[in-house]
Formats: C-alpha cells, sequence, structure tokens
C-alpha cells in the first residue's frame, strides 16, 4: 500500500513518476531489514494514534477486511 498527499501546486505526474520508480527499485533491489523494521514500526505507531477516531476504526476494520480478509483481525492488529 502507498498514499501520497500533494501539495496544491505539485506537479500530480512527477509524484506518480517518483512513486512508480521508487516501486520499481524496491521490486528488482529489496528492502534491507533495517527498512522494514522502520516501516514496522511506523505502521503501528499509525495504528495506534490512527485508532483514536471514528473514521480511523473504520479505516482499520476496511484494511483487516481487504487486506487480511477477516474484519476479527483488526482487533489483533491493535493488541501487538
Amino acid at each position: 500500500m502507498t498514499e501520497a498527499m500533494l501539495n496544491p501546486n505539485a506537479d500530480k505526474d512527477q509524484v506518480l513518476k517518483s512513486m512508480r520508480k521508487n516501486i520499481d527499485t524496491i521490486m528488482a533491489d529489496g528492502i534491507t531489514r533495517e527498512e522494514l523494521e522502520k516501516a514496522r514500526n511506523q505502521l503501528l505507531k499509525s495504528v495506534v494514534t490512527d485508532n483514536l477516531t471514528i473514521n480511523s476504526k473504520a479505516t482499520i476494520l476496511g484494511n483487516a477486511a481487504v487486506i487480511l480478509g477477516d474484519t476479527s483481525k483488526a482487533n489483533e492488529l491493535l493488541s501487538t
């Protein structure tokens, strides 16, 4: 999953081109253990902080349903 927030003055095509380049690099070269750990920690932090609103709870449930195939997995995400 990737996402980006664009500055109102940003060049959307350039941002997409840059994202595609980064994805291609990751697919070709993989990632280091350190990069994986950093991403995991960022995701866990966001799970905790995002759980503060109703909208974010809906997002967590939606992600669990779509990505993990089971909404009950949302509870496991929150308890790790």
